[in-house]
């Protein structure tokens, strides 16, 4: 069991916030965003860590309001952009540049989302011993696209999809039911996210049709 975690945690291993190269505005029927606009997840709390940080840069006002959503418990959805060769969290000043509001702008990650779950994304990964998961870490702003296609996740895995987001720009992703892949996956993502440099969340998350809820969390003896 040990050296099957390990294999899964070895095949995990992604960069942290990986940036896009400076790119060119893509310009839609509506408003202009970024060609590198994309998405991330990020613990619940990440509105009150990033208004400390942008305090402690002397921020203020919009600029200094992240826009994100809740998915779940511990869960949140940010919306991303690269400047400079940085990739950085969306705020309610650049909402207000592009000219949208949250709505539109979930709608168009909705959209951006839709090409990027398929046959090869999250990409197959083995396990030993039988039994596979899928993976998305490129690093390219879509690696949690998933989160947002829910239901092509769904027909990619044939099952119930169950996801886990331990560190930042990583994604996992299994059919539920076998009970011994269940465990090591669990075992996985616990470990991951106590190794991160960016973690997100420990939990386990299962599509019910209507949103995110938690599944389950690998619990030390004693916990």
């Amino acid at each position: 069991m040990l050296r099957i975690v390990s294999t899964v945690l070895a095949c995990l291993a992604a960069p942290v916030l990986a940036a896009d190269p400076p790119a060119t505005p893509v310009v839609s029927a509506a408003v202009a965003l970024p060609a590198t606009f994309g998405v991330s997840a990020e613990p619940g709390d990440v509105r009150l860590s990033f208004g400390e940080h942008a305090a402690a840069a002397g921020l203020e006002g919009d600029a200094a309001v992240v826009v994100c959503d809740d998915l779940s418990e511990r869960l949140a959805l940010c919306y991303t952009w690269v400047e400079a060769g940085v990739r950085r969290y969306v705020t309610r000043a650049e909402l207000a540049a592009w000219g949208l509001d949250r709505e539109a702008l979930r709608a168009r990650a909705v959209a951006g989302a839709a090409g990027r779950v398929g046959a090869s994304r999250p990409a197959p990964v083995a396990v030993e011993g039988g039994g596979q998961y899928r993976l998305s870490a490129e690093g390219d702003g879509w690696d949690v696209a998933a989160l947002l296609q829910p239901e092509a996740l769904r027909a990619q895995l044939g099952g119930q999809p169950v996801v886990a987001v331990p560190q930042r720009n990583t994604l996992l992703a299994w059919r539920s039911g076998d009970a011994e892949l269940d465990t090591i996956m669990a075992v996985g993502v616990k470990r991951m996210h106590e190794a991160a440099e960016a973690p997100v969340s420990p939990l386990l998350y299962a599509w019910d049709g209507d949103s995110w809820e938690v599944w389950g969390e690998a619990k030390r003896t004693g916990d």
